[in-house]
């Protein structure tokens, strides 16, 4: 059996899953076996204290258009807890989680004319919204580099739909293609 496979229960687990008091954390994907008759603390105890907590807790950003226009949503693993994340003005979509599982990136027309989206970042905790490219054209499909400084995008903004990058925080923006049609790019890991 591997690294990853531990016979330590209940709070020595959270605390591998975790990365906590010297223990080494264990990377994501989880494969997590429950038994009810943990010593310190059962099963369902368990799953509550994983899902409660933020680090550990793994949710799915999609695009849907079931309120109208297509909006970014969030859903637990299991397809519960569904709620809209953008406001419903304009049309979002092209959601991408930042490294630390908090901030998404996702493209959004809200204050432009419709087909004309912008980069924007969201704290998915506190719905707070920063928007990082300003009117230039079409720029969409952000996607996060390992690091978490940096984003990788597609834009129009000189004429055909390119791949660009920038930091987190809007700025340093570099063009990185410019023959032919490019789009949809994803940083490897």
């Amino acid at each position: 059996m591997g690294d990853d496979v531990f016979n330590r229960v209940d709070i020595e687990a959270l605390e591998r899953l975790r990365g906590e008091n010297g223990a080494e954390k264990i990377a994501p994907p989880y494969l997590i076996l429950l038994d009810l008759n943990m010593p310190r603390m059962n099963g369902i105890e368990f799953l509550t204290a994983l899902r409660a907590d933020r680090l550990l807790r793994r949710d799915i950003v999609f695009v849907s258009g079931r309120s109208g226009p297509q909006q970014i949503w969030k859903m637990s693993l299991d397809g519960t807890n569904a709620e809209m994340l953008t406001s419903g003005e304009g049309d979002a979509s092209n959601p991408s989680w930042h490294p630390n599982g908090e901030i998404i990136a996702f493209s959004w027309t809200k204050g432009f004319e419709p087909g004309n989206f912008n980069i924007f970042l969201m704290d998915v905790a506190s719905r707070r919204i920063d928007q990082l490219t300003h009117g230039r054209g079409r720029n969409e499909n952000p996607n996060w580099a390992p690091d978490g400084r940096h984003l990788v995008f597609a834009s129009n903004r000189n004429g055909s739909m390119q791949i660009f990058s920038m930091l987190a925080d809007g700025t340093h923006v570099v063009q990185l293609t410019t023959q032919g049609r490019n789009q949809m790019p994803v940083w490897g890991k």
